[in-house]
């Protein structure tokens, strides 16, 4: 949710989301996003600052 949250503001009116969670996020981390236009949309990761470990990717497409 908080990284689709980030992205308020660019997302189309309607839209769909697929996410696939990789690996746990332990708390307290600190977490870099990345986002990338794509395909009429957007693709976005994210992934732990210090280490780069990949967390969760996700793509959001219009409707």
């Amino acid at each position: 949710a908080r990284a689709l949250a980030a992205l308020s503001g660019r997302l189309p009116e309607a839209f769909t989301a697929d996410v696939a969670f990789k690996k746990p996020l332990y708390l307290p981390s600190t977490v870099a996003l990345s986002t990338a236009r794509a395909d009429g949309g957007w693709d976005f990761g994210v992934r732990n600052a210090r280490t780069g470990t990949e967390h969760l990717v996700g793509t959001v497409r219009p409707a």
